[in-house]
């Protein structure tokens, strides 16, 4: 009987685990409901549904943020990033598992982190994208979509209800950022980045795209190319937003051959 139990429980492990990487592979949220109720505050799950959301904030970037904005509070809220922060940096540590909490403090880090990132690019979403139209296909100003959508959107999403709302919260976003983590870090750079050019701090996205750019597994795409020759229009660097354009990468059609 023990031994039934034993394999029972893996393998509701086991299906719990196959569901979670489905889940963040292909974006498919629908298991998420029951999983959260057997394991709401698994970190694997919460991470699996951040990812899937961010997924579908590709496909539908105005709609799909709120979703990926309750991912990713319900991370931050639950997070103890002060106790997490403690227990990694820790330089001696007397405790018998002290590996181990170790261990999970840099996982629970590297969520918390992944959190804040994908939240300011939902936020950045919001106030970048294309508004959409309403059901009877009349169009609305901004803030009206906004309001639309923060009042259909899921317990903890906090949506904005306007671009002002946007701008503080991006802030707040970036504060943390630098508060726990370096701005300057290759996995927050992109976000960095993009929120500098909305900040109109062209300076300072011009540097972090350099940045970006010196990192080896990284390669600047023709609209980023674009994007950093305006802005050094915008700061009046006309040699170097020449020097830009004539590096710029040529796009060729998939078809083309060059022999």
């Amino acid at each position: 009987l023990m031994c039934s139990v034993f394999l029972c429980a893996q393998y509701q492990e086991a299906l719990r685990d196959f569901n979670i990487g489905w889940m963040s592979k292909n974006g498919d949220m629908s298991q998420y409901a029951e999983l959260a109720k057997a394991y709401p505050d698994h970190l694997p799950l919460l991470s699996a549904r951040l990812t899937a959301a961010y997924i579908q904030l590709e496909k539908s970037p105005f709609t799909g943020a709120s979703t990926l904005l309750a991912a990713a509070n319900k991370i931050i809220s639950t997070t103890d990033v002060e106790k997490v922060l403690s227990d990694k940096l820790r330089k001696k540590d007397p405790r018998p598992d002290a590996a181990s909490i170790k261990s999970a403090a840099e996982k629970k880090r590297h969520v918390y982190q992944e959190a804040l990132i994908k939240k300011g690019f939902a936020l950045l979403s919001l106030a970048k994208t294309k508004v959409p139209e309403t059901a009877d296909g009349n169009t609305q100003t901004r803030d009206e979509a906004l309001a639309a959508l923060a009042d259909d959107a899921e317990e903890g999403a906090d949506v904005p209800r306007s671009t002002e709302e946007i701008s503080t919260q991006l802030s707040a976003v970036t504060l943390d950022l630098q508060t726990w983590f370096d701005l300057w870090e290759a996995k927050v750079l992109p976000l960095a980045r993009a929120f500098f050019a909305y900040k109109g701090w062209y300076g300072k996205a011009i540097k972090a795209a350099l940045k970006l750019a010196d990192i080896p597994t990284n390669n600047m795409s023709i609209k980023e190319q674009g994007e950093l020759a305006k802005w050094l229009d915008v700061l009046e660097y006309k040699h170097m937003a020449g020097a830009c354009r004539r590096m710029q990468h040529i796009a060729y059609p998939p078809t083309y051959l060059p022999f």
